[in-house]
């Protein structure tokens, strides 16, 4: 998020550091940028994710990077959910107004309907796998 916070390549400016030993900031940030992970209720298969084509119609220039859950994928086990929207712009407002918009118009729908267990039976469960630090599309 550096990158589109900043406008900066935050791989090359490392880069530099660590070869030349030159540092080119401190920079001034252009953009708030925020990111809203995908994810719904229930278990199993993903069978449909829908509501993204409302969100690239409504706030098209705001978005910057996107994953979307893939049809047919198991939910995922960790904190990151099923894919991600990243959003862009120079007003903090817009940026959280748009994040909130995301996460109620994009719907994933799964093979099985949530569960009725308890909130300590999901976290023993995800803790078990030990996947809660990783990302969804890291998983095999």
């Amino acid at each position: 998020m550096l990158a589109f916070a900043y406008d900066i390549d935050p791989y090359f400016v490392w880069a530099r550091v660590m070869l030349d030993g030159s540092f080119d900031g401190p920079w001034e940030r252009k953009c708030a940028v925020g990111t809203v992970f995908l994810r719904g209720k229930g278990s199993g298969k993903i069978e449909s994710v829908e509501g993204f084509d409302t969100v690239q119609r409504e706030l098209g220039a705001l978005l910057m990077d996107h994953r979307l859950p893939q049809i047919g994928a198991t939910k995922a086990a960790t904190y990151t959910g099923d894919g991600y929207v990243t959003i862009r712009h120079p007003e903090t407002q817009a940026v959280e107004d748009a994040l909130d918009f995301i996460a109620q118009t994009v719907r994933i729908t799964y093979s099985q309907a949530p569960a009725q267990e308890t909130l300590r039976d999901s976290w023993s469960k995800r803790l078990q796998y030990n996947q809660l630090y990783k990302p969804s599309w890291e998983i095999t």
